[in-house]
């Protein structure tokens, strides 16, 4: 059943959207037997969030001048589109900008990220800084190649640390709920960045830094990376100050993916 309303609920809220309609849907199953306050403040968090309201920002920065997450989404009938979505988050957690993102081939590899991730850094006036950039699905060596050729790292002085994220794999994570991130060795680890015990992980075994003129160079995932990733899944601006409430992805591609549907 929810996944028959899941369905519905997309379809209308893409159908408003034609029109210039911003709507927001509740799907009362998942919120039945809970309070009204929780009920209201959720109701109003999600308003906010349409609107473009973010009513919270991190207590402490992250250590890159921005955070960049990108995603590609799927086509009516399920196959992968040629189109994806990009989102740009500053240091303390703010939106600082979506865009849309055509891709020359079918599929997750992205033929034009460096014309986006060159887009980013001009748009944002990024200089002699860091950017990280989690992609949603397979970082490919092609990709990689291309951003390294890219002028613009020279010219503003940008260092690109990118990573992967991969949700569909036959792992699980037993824990209790103070375990959040697991090492498993040098280039593989995997984080419950939600709250629920036993579930499928989100692991992280793609981790590069690429600079201007230079091979990408692969490097270990950090416990650095790890902590930045998992305090990036707090940033749920619907169903906030809840330990429990967390993303199941880091909200850069969380939105990136929210943003291609």
């Amino acid at each position: 059943k929810e996944e028959i309303d899941e369905e519905f609920y997309n379809f209308l809220k893409g159908s408003l959207l034609e029109d210039g309609i911003v709507s927001q849907v509740v799907n009362y199953e998942k919120w039945k037997g809970k309070g009204s306050s929780f009920i209201s403040t959720n109701l109003v968090f999600n308003a906010y969030a349409k609107l473009g309201i973010k009513p919270f920002i991190l207590s402490r920065p992250l250590p890159y001048d921005a955070i960049v997450g990108i995603d590609v989404g799927n086509d009516p009938f399920g196959n992968r589109s040629v189109a994806g979505g990009i989102t740009v988050f500053s240091p303390r957690g703010t939106v600082k900008g979506l865009y849309p993102l055509k891709l020359g081939t079918a599929g997750e590899k992205i033929d034009l990220i460096d014309v986006a991730v060159r887009k980013v850094i001009k748009k944002h006036g990024l200089k002699k800084g860091k950017l990280l950039l989690i992609k949603d699905g397979k970082l490919f060596k092609e990709e990689l190649k291309k951003l390294s050729e890219l002028p613009t790292l020279r010219i503003n002085q940008v260092e690109v640390f990118a990573c992967n994220l991969k949700k569909n794999h036959s792992l699980r994570l037993y824990t209790d709920y103070g375990k959040k991130a697991v090492k498993l060795k040098t280039n593989l680890s995997t984080s419950l960045f939600h709250s629920f015990k036993g579930a499928r992980p989100v692991t992280v075994d793609a981790f590069y830094k690429v600079t201007f003129g230079e091979k990408p160079k692969e490097i270990p995932v950090s416990d650095n990376l790890m902590e930045t990733l998992y305090t990036l899944s707090k940033l749920n601006f619907s169903s906030p100050f809840k330990e429990e409430s967390k993303l199941r992805l880091p909200a850069p591609t969380h939105y990136a993916d929210l943003y291609v549907k």
